[in-house]
């Protein structure tokens, strides 16, 4: 006899100890600007720098981008991540998940 189980809402499949989630859900218009920063603070401004001891302009900015990546992503975490649950095309309120209480603040 197989069991029968009825997805609720927030039940979330796990498959080998992580969730299984389809990035494809995600709004990613919501995650823009994060990655821009995040780019630029990581990939472009580290390899225009010279990292001299006195400092540079692109130790300056990358420091800079970093710091508004930081801010960017607590936003999204704060105002909920949006996640097509039902496939439907759209984000409803009930749709935006906010997981700023499980962020580490420093």
């Amino acid at each position: 006899m197989v069991a029968h189980h009825r997805i609720r809402r927030y039940d979330v499949s796990v498959l080998g100890g992580s969730p299984k989630l389809s990035p494809s859900r995600l709004n990613s218009d919501q995650f823009t600007r994060a990655a821009v920063y995040h780019v630029l603070a990581y990939y472009i401004y580290p390899k225009l720098s010279t990292f001299e001891p006195d400092g540079d302009s692109f130790r300056e900015q990358m420091t800079f981008y970093k710091n508004k990546f930081d801010e960017e992503f607590d936003l999204i975490l704060k105002d909920g991540v949006h996640y097509d649950l039902d496939s439907s095309g759209s984000y409803t309120d009930s749709e935006k998940q906010s997981f700023y209480k499980g962020r580490l603040i420093r």
